[in-house]
């Protein structure tokens, strides 16, 4: 008989990382294989420089993912690396300090707002 593990993530705000090139970082809307082994194997006490135990973990565990609700798309920014020194520059805010666009990366990812209804 086969034995299931059923559980739910629930992060209102989480983004499941793809490859960033430029200054855009996407998100997947559903976590990959290698993000809920590493969530599972963290939760059992495996360290990531354990690779056995990693690799015979991997081997063992197939995964079935359901999304609820539609996402919305939430747009974030995140300060990439320091400005440049200008010396003879003046800056009056730090908005203005970071308007060069390779300092700034946007990051779009699902959000799922979580409500319940009274009574519910």
């Amino acid at each position: 008989m086969s034995q299931y593990l059923v559980f739910q993530l629930h992060g209102p705000m989480a983004s499941w990382g793809v490859d960033a090139p430029g200054e855009v970082r996407h998100s997947h809307e559903l976590p990959s294989r290698s993000a809920l082994l590493g969530l599972l194997a963290a939760a059992l006490g495996i360290r990531r420089d354990e690779e056995e135990r990693l690799n015979a973990f991997n081997r063992h565990y197939q995964f079935l993912l359901c999304a609820s609700g539609n996402p919305r798309w939430a747009r974030d920014y995140h300060t990439v690396q320091m400005p440049k020194e200008v010396r003879k520059a003046r800056y009056f805010s730090r908005r203005e300090e970071l308007q060069a666009p390779e300092l700034l990366e946007r990051a779009d990812f699902p959000t799922r707002l979580l409500h319940r209804t009274p009574g519910g």
